[in-house]
């Protein structure tokens, strides 16, 4: 197994992780939404819980008023205590 192989998170993608939030913005010229998209589609053909939004208009610094409502709700609804 080469080194990209080896740091890549697909290949550990098994379906019991825990909930996933994945927010990117679609303006992002560092990391390719794409990316976020093969990431969301490896988890979700596995069965793990998973959130994803993309946001327009939104690059690679996504200011914390885009994610905090979706952070806290994401938190509430996987984490907190019931």
């Amino acid at each position: 197994i080469g080194r990209v192989e080896k740091v890549n998170p697909l290949r550990y993608i098994c379906g019991n992780e825990p909930p996933f939030l994945i927010v990117h913005g679609k303006e992002d010229t560092t990391v390719p939404y794409q990316q976020a998209l093969i990431l969301y589609n490896a988890l979700h053909s596995k069965g793990a819980v998973v959130e994803m939004h993309l946001l327009e208009g939104v690059g690679h610094g996504i200011p914390p008023e885009k994610t905090d409502k979706l952070v806290n709700d994401f938190f509430d609804k996987y984490l907190k205590s019931k």
